[in-house]
């Protein structure tokens, strides 16, 4: 069984998903999967998720016949996912290079129900902003 599944809703963010794909497939960490939801996007979208697929028997695409949002999409993928983890990635967020290994084994090390990971916030001008988690879960 697949480690993670990683569920990617695409709509309107042609922009952007090349990026997010390429942060998850290219950590050095192939024990996963990921389901690029099409829905129904009226840009370029369904063909980037369909390229990458084409590409990468770890990529597959499930086209939605019409937008249903963010949350019915996400679900739609879930019906589809494999993974032990399942790890809903908006298309518009990127992993950092070479967490996966990291995240990996800690849910290797203790088979957890839910894994929080941190997350920093990128601004238009390349600022960035820590999470607020640091606070809320010290020592973690």
């Amino acid at each position: 069984m697949t480690l993670i599944s990683f569920v990617v809703p695409a709509y309107r963010v042609q922009a952007y998903l090349r990026e997010c794909l390429d942060s998850i497939l290219d950590q050095p960490f192939t024990d996963l999967e990921v389901i690029g939801v099409d829905d129904c996007s009226p840009d370029a979208g369904g063909e980037i998720l369909a390229g990458y697929a084409e590409r990468d028997p770890r990529v597959r695409v499930l086209r939605l016949p019409e937008n249903v949002g963010l949350g019915p999409a996400r679900n739609a993928g879930l019906d589809r996912a494999g993974g032990e983890y399942v790890w809903f990635l908006d298309s518009d967020d990127w992993l950092a290079p070479e967490c996966l290994p990291a995240v990996a084994a800690r849910l290797r090390a203790g088979t957890p129900d839910v894994l929080l990971v941190d997350h920093v916030r990128r601004h238009w001008d390349d600022s960035a902003s820590p999470s607020a988690w640091a606070r809320v879960l010290p020592g973690g």
